[in-house]
């Protein structure tokens, strides 16, 4: 059977072939560094960093209006923060389905859970900007960008080491107050 499906070939090419097979494999599906874990890690980051970003536009409206429970539509989240209409039904899709948002009527509102990480991630966000600006004396007007991309990543650990370092600001340096929980 073999000589009728495989071509007549020395064994040496045969060897190549399979050492190139078994290498492109290997590149593709390692656990930690192939082609696809990274793809998977850089897939699950993108959509952590929407589901954050949703929250908290969710907690910024809030802060805006002083109701951080009040029903949202999608019109009144375009108009605070450009994320496009398809990923932000789709993240707002897989809040709800976490309990972080509630469906109500036309919209939807912050649950409790949602109110609390929403607020973390703002938090987060404020303490980075005045890190940057009070310690790498970065202009306030020019720390927003590096605060968004940072936001996403700083653990629980770094958080209380900016804490520690800034003695738990208030207000950031735009003048916006930080919001913390009784456990902060």
């Amino acid at each position: 059977w073999a000589s009728l499906l495989l071509p007549k070939m020395p064994t040496g090419p045969w060897i190549v072939v399979a050492a190139t097979l078994l290498t492109l494999i290997s590149i593709a599906f390692a656990p930690k560094k192939g082609w696809l874990s990274t793809w998977i890690k850089k897939r699950k980051m993108k959509r952590k960093i929407l589901h954050e970003n949703i929250l908290k536009l969710f907690y910024h409206l809030g802060e805006a209006d002083n109701q951080f429970f009040s029903v949202r539509t999608f019109d009144e989240m375009m108009l605070r923060r450009s994320i496009p209409l398809p990923e932000l039904q789709g993240g707002i899709k897989a809040l709800v389905a976490k309990n972080m948002l509630i469906v109500d009527g036309k919209g939807y509102k912050l649950s409790e859970a949602g109110l609390k990480d929403g607020q973390r991630i703002t938090r987060l966000h404020r303490l980075w900007e005045l890190y940057l600006s009070k310690y790498l004396r970065i202009e306030p007007d020019h720390v927003h960008d590096d605060a968004e991309a940072i936001e996403h990543i700083i653990t629980p650990e770094i958080e209380q080491k900016l804490l520690d370092i800034l003695g738990k600001p208030i207000m950031d340096p735009h003048n916006v107050e930080i919001p913390y929980t009784k456990s902060n």
